[in-house]
């Protein structure tokens, strides 16, 4: 792998990991090396809809499984508030 191609996929990643330092690490040694700014907007643009795309997965993930557990229905002063709760 040539050095422009290693250090746009290191941006795109330093993105998907959220680290700030790493992407500006990996864009000032993709700029001393030639690679366009073009190219690396590029490069991070793709990393934010793969991004993007994955959190909305995990998102709809997460309001699925809890509707997947039934729930028991609670009886009677079995709230928890206390003796002589009224709930």
């Amino acid at each position: 792998m040539d050095d422009r191609t290693r250090e746009l996929i290191a941006l795109a990643a330093a993105l998907a990991a959220g680290c700030p330092s790493c992407m500006e690490s990996h864009w000032q040694e993709a700029e001393r090396i030639g690679v366009s700014a073009v190219d690396m907007a590029e490069a991070i643009q793709i990393a934010r809809t793969v991004r993007v795309t994955a959190l909305l997965a995990i998102d709809s993930l997460a309001e699925q499984l809890p509707q997947r557990v039934e729930i028991p229905l609670l009886g009677p002063n079995t709230t928890g508030c206390g003796p002589g709760c009224q709930c």
